[in-house]
């Protein structure tokens, strides 16, 4: 019986919910979501809403977010390097160039390529967080510090390979 009428009040909520989304729209626009509400002549007064999506921007940053999530997969699959799923977050950071995305820079580091391959581990660190052990996800982040380190003590600066 608790659980019907749990099910019962779930179901209220959530029909609540999608009206309030439904009726209104305003919480969309900070999301980056256009909504165009138009009137309809025969329902003067009565004004419907539009979806029509998300802007160029948050687009933009939803691919960049997947391709981000993408190459951290691979690189924990052993499929690309560090220095390698780096360059390929370089691209994706500066591409689309209206929309670029350069919170990577507020990373530690002395070049954009050191800090690029600290957001690359960051990536790492959170897609596997959910997939292996918090040892595991540990040892890899070490790994890929420890192969960061390894470049700066050689060449102190360095250079990521183009990817496009």
């Amino acid at each position: 019986m608790a659980s019907s009428m749990r099910d019962f009040v779930a179901g209220v909520l959530i029909v609540a919910g999608l009206t309030v989304v439904v009726a209104r729209t305003d919480w969309l626009r900070p999301l980056g979501i256009e909504v165009a509400t138009f009137t309809r002549d025969s329902e003067r007064g009565k004004q419907s809403a539009l979806v029509i999506g998300p802007s160029p921007e948050v687009e933009a940053s939803r691919l960049r977010c997947a391709a981000k999530a993408e190459v951290a997969a691979r690189l924990i699959a052993g499929d690309l390097g560090l220095f390698q799923a780096a360059a390929m977050f370089k691209y994706f950071n500066h591409e689309p160039e209206k929309y670029r995305q350069l919170g990577y820079r507020r990373l530690p580091g002395k070049t954009d390529d050191e800090k690029l391959c600290r957001e690359v581990i960051l990536w790492v660190q959170g897609e596997c967080r959910d997939r292996v052990s918090a040892s595991e996800v540990e040892q890899l982040v070490a790994d890929l510090e420890a192969e960061l380190a390894s470049r700066l003590r050689q060449f102190d600066r360095f250079e990521l390979p183009q990817w496009q």
